[in-house]
């Protein structure tokens, strides 16, 4: 199949033993779930929870044998996500036969929105609008779409608005304006502004008692349709062979692409943030095993001086048992005193409970006296 990759049985066992699911699902453009399902099926077992943690910190883990099967040399398809092209979009236009391909001459029933959009602009006279000339701009204080062009396209322009309001409520997009203009939004809430502009050519021209000289810009009667914005924006422009009317299908494709291709940049970052998370957790597990590590080690050093100096004492107290053994108060209290120092009994001493039996310390109290 084209554009799919082939693997064995086999070869796939040994990948999802050697690599986390996270590292083959960018490989393959799969989510987890969908790479699982293909193991289950074909009946490759798969790492425990925590394998790749044990892995990584080099400890003994245990790798389930692959089970025979009779179809030792299954291929299995995996397929990455397909580039899609206006092409393969196309068919998914054919399920929509009310779309409207052809622009009409007249409006028939327009969009509440094209009503609102032509309420504001029909009374509107040429004027300026930064080094535009000669031309007419929808309020920027209304819910109307984004719209700068001359006098001689307002007809055009509500038409081709129009269609494209309803060909995308047809297409399932939630369609609406806000003060930044036209907005349409997938079922995913990923939204696009539609705004339509005409282009400008400019022109020197003298102005003022001083003659003073500016380039201005004045309406060249072609239109430009943006969709979107940054480096995924759709841009279509009127040209001698195609006016804006004509590239109705086009759009569509393009919108329906670019809201496609996004979807996958999504889901490719959130495998990768998935796997940067996984990574992150490997290194605090690590951290903290270290540091359990450095502490179990201290203690044991610790209790080792203890023991040497318990020893010392041990040794003195029998030596005075022996020399000394009717001072019995005195052998009654130092017995006492050794088995809350012995490392093997660490018997409490109400007495002795603020001192550090490593350090043979008074600890230190804070300000609440505790």
């Amino acid at each position: 199949m084209k554009n799919s990759i082939k693997i064995s049985r086999q070869e796939l066992y040994e990948k999802v033993w050697s690599f986390p699911l996270t590292q083959l699902c960018k490989e393959y453009n799969l989510s987890d779930n969908g790479l699982r399902k293909i193991c289950i099926k074909h009946n490759i077992p798969l790492p425990i929870a925590g394998y790749w943690s044990k892995v990584k910190f080099g400890k003994k883990v245990i790798k389930t044998k692959l089970p025979a099967k009779d179809e030792i040399n299954i291929i299995i398809e995996i397929k990455p996500f397909e580039d899609k092209s206006s092409e393969s979009f196309r068919d998914s236009l054919s399920e929509f036969p009310d779309l409207i391909f052809i622009v009409p001459d007249e409006l028939n029933n327009p969009d509440k929105i094209t009503k609102a959009l032509k309420q504001d602009l029909i009374k509107k006279k040429p004027s300026s609008n930064g080094q535009r000339e000669n031309v007419i701009s929808s309020s920027y204080n209304l819910e109307v779409p984004d719209v700068v062009i001359s006098k001689d396209n307002l007809s055009r322009t509500l038409l081709i608005i129009d269609v494209l309001i309803k060909n995308f409520r047809i297409l399932g997009f939630k369609v609406y304006c806000t003060l930044q203009g036209l907005i349409i939004e997938n079922d995913e809430g990923e939204k696009k502004k539609i705004s339509l502009t005409e282009k400008s050519r400019a022109k020197i021209v003298v102005q003022g008692n001083y003659n003073w000289e500016r380039r201005l810009f004045f309406p060249n009667g072609k239109l430009m349709l943006r969709i979107g914005e940054s480096y995924r924006m759709a841009e279509f422009t009127d040209t001698a062979t195609e006016p804006m009317e004509k590239k109705m299908r086009k759009i569509l494709l393009r919108v329906a692409h670019n809201f496609e291709k996004e979807k996958q940049e999504r889901f490719l970052s959130a495998i990768h943030h998935a796997g940067r998370k996984e990574e992150e957790e490997i290194r605090k597990i690590v951290r903290k095993l270290k540091e359990d590590e450095y502490q179990r080690f201290i203690n044991f050093y610790n209790e080792a001086e203890r023991w040497k100096k318990f020893m010392v004492l041990k040794e003195f107290y029998d030596y005075k048992k022996q020399v000394n053994p009717e001072d019995k108060n005195w052998l009654e209290w130092a017995k006492k005193k050794l088995d809350w120092y012995d490392p093997s009994k660490n018997v409490d001493d109400s007495l002795l409970d603020e001192v550090d039996k490593n350090t043979l310390e008074l600890r230190k109290r804070n300000h609440w006296g505790n």
